[in-house]
């Protein structure tokens, strides 16, 4: 919009704004000397006006006559000014020697725990998780990629002992460090931000979200699964009946939503019994609603009753294009004995018991051509982000296991068509808090191949016991074993995580020297070793904040020194997007 023509100039309507808050502001100092040296004085507060206080410069001799307090000596009431100007930038110096200080103490810590022997050296962590190494094995990794960079086929992890230390597409990464430990700020927005091909991401709060949407979407399309309502409103619609008519992904879907049931986590007497029941009947309702084309609603009314599901069997028995023995294998469910058949049915309920929130049920039922197809997804090279929350995901996290199968099974099958069975550019699934979230059963296996595939999975938990309580104590050790790199941040308090990590971490020689005197009075020295932890649980407890200890296949342990997002070369994008997110939510 023009300005009126008489209208002052903007630059000296700023001016005059800005010295009337200069004015007013030295107004409002010099009243609160007067005020403060009249209540130190006389136990009374001045009663002049604090537009008055003014006056006090045209005549600094008298402050008394313009405060109106008669015992009021001018070189007192200068000194307590004095001092309130200088109170600011003392508590500014103060501050600013704390913070130096905390960092030198980091910095300490930080040299007293690499200058533990057996620790990875920087041959070592060159030969390991280098720049050279991460670009020669990039060459298989990631044949057709346009350069040759450590970029373009690994994330940068950190640095140790002056060489940076990459990931590669193809390994598979965990991430230990208990909650407010870094992980956010150090891996997880810059592994998000920096993956060459789609991204899958979770986590149970909008952080990630909010710091990274703005740059994916220069990369290719985004969207947000929420059925909580946690991030933005430009959400993702999703059937879990979608393609079902295929056995295979009916299959595929089930397992993913029998998860939800708990059956598997191995505290579950005969457990593999009831997960696999719940999984037959799942998969046998939804091949008969994509058989039918049937609606959300009418798969989980099915899911409340066995007596419901006799219409699925029918479908299923009367359709020529249904998998050969499934009717009767549903309907054998639904006819067992009351016990076993309520038990199983339990299971089935809890995994669709999210269809129970109409806003939730909306979600996962799309009009036709609305949802979301995974591979078209893939190849565009957009970011899918689920959230949910510890206490909501309860009830979503069975769909939100089916999506991530959905979705890693469509990379599988876009790869096997591939030239050399690999996703170009690979797929990258950032899992954060993903055992709050949901146990997606094909994880661990995901992990051990899903790099040779061009899956690229990083998955962030709070610790290993965290792990074992949604997975189960053999799955978990399954997924420990496949990772190829594992990052363990300082904080944890499990004293059984913290004994298991020392004892990974191996063990180092430690001469020990003794000294005796002889019958003749002459001193004798003898030397023995003993085994010792390279790194103690104490010292893994109490690793400083930005540090990390890197395992990296059979390389020593390699301390890691991380770099957060802040110090990325684009972190004024991602402030950016920060601050745009916020305002639209």
């Amino acid at each position: 919009m023009n300005q009126p023509k008489n209208a002052p100039p903007r630059d000296l309507t700023d001016m005059i704004f800005i010295g009337g808050g200069v004015i007013l502001a030295c107004a409002g100092v010099l009243y609160l000397a007067g005020g403060l040296s009249s209540l130190l004085l006389t136990g009374k507060w001045i009663r002049s006006s604090w537009v008055n206080a003014l006056k006090v410069t045209f005549d600094p001799r008298d402050p008394a006559s313009v405060f109106g307090v008669a015992s009021l000596n001018p070189l007192f009431y200068w000194l307590v000014l004095l001092a309130l100007l200088a109170l600011p930038l003392l508590c500014l110096v103060i501050a600013s020697r704390l913070r130096q200080g905390r960092a030198a103490g980091m910095t300490s810590r930080m040299k007293a725990v690499a200058a533990r022997p057996g620790l990875a050296t920087r041959a070592d962590v060159e030969a390991a998780v280098g720049r050279h190494q991460v670009v020669r094995r990039g060459r298989s990794a990631r044949p057709l990629a346009p350069a040759r960079s450590p970029e373009a086929v690994g994330t940068l992890l950190g640095r140790s002992r002056g060489r940076g230390c990459w990931a590669s597409v193809e390994d598979s990464v965990i991430v230990v460090g208990p909650p407010r430990s870094g992980k956010g700020l150090h891996q997880i927005i810059g592994a998000i931000i920096d993956a060459p091909g789609a991204v899958v991401t979770t986590s149970t709060r909008p952080d990630n979200l909010a710091a990274t949407l703005e740059l994916r979407r220069a990369i290719g399309p985004v969207a947000v699964f929420d059925p909580q309502g946690l991030g933005k409103a430009e959400g993702i619609r999703w059937s879990p009946v979608r393609g079902c008519e295929n056995p295979t992904t009916a299959m595929v879907r089930a397992s993913g939503l029998a998860a939800g049931a708990g059956f598997a986590k191995g505290n579950v007497t005969d457990g593999a019994f009831w997960h696999g029941q719940t999984e037959m009947a799942l998969r046998g309702l939804l091949h008969a609603a994509a058989l039918d084309d049937t609606g959300i609603a009418q798969l989980y009314r099915w899911g409340l009753e066995p007596a419901s599901a006799i219409e699925a069997v029918t479908i299923l028995n009367r359709s020529i294009d249904a998998a050969e023995g499934w009717g009767d294998t549903l309907d054998g469910i639904v006819r067992m004995d009351g016990r076993t058949r309520d038990a199983i049915w339990a299971g089935v309920r809890s995994a669709l018991s999210a269809l129970a929130d109409p806003a939730v049920r909306k979600a996962f039922d799309p009009p036709p051509g609305e949802g979301l197809d995974p591979a078209t997804f893939i190849r565009e090279r957009g970011t899918i982000y689920l959230l949910g929350t510890g206490a909501g995901a309860s009830a979503t996290s069975a769909f939100i296991a089916a999506l991530l199968e959905d979705i890693t099974e469509s990379a599988r099958q876009l790869a096997a068509h591939n030239p050399g069975g690999r996703l170009e550019p690979p797929l990258a699934l950032v899992l954060d808090e993903i055992a709050n979230l949901c146990a997606v059963p094909s994880l661990p296996s995901l992990m051990a191949d899903g790099g040779g595939t061009g899956i690229t999975t990083l998955v962030v938990i709070q610790s290993l016991a965290q792990a074992r309580e949604r997975w189960g104590e053999q799955a978990a050790a399954a997924m420990w074993d496949a990772a190829t790199l594992r990052l363990i941040l300082g904080g944890s308090a499990q004293h059984r995580d913290l004994q298991d990590l020392a004892a990974v971490c191996g063990e180092r020689d430690e001469e020990i020297r003794n000294w005796s005197r002889g019958a003749d009075g002459g001193r004798a020295i003898s030397t023995s070793t003993r085994r010792i932890p390279i790194l103690p649980p104490d010292v893994i407890r109490t690793l400083p904040f930005g540090a990390g200890v890197l395992l990296a296949r059979t390389a020593p342990p390699i301390l890691l020194n991380m770099t957060p997002w802040t110090a990325r070369p684009d972190a004024d994008q991602i402030r950016h997007s920060i601050e745009l997110t916020s305002k639209s939510q």
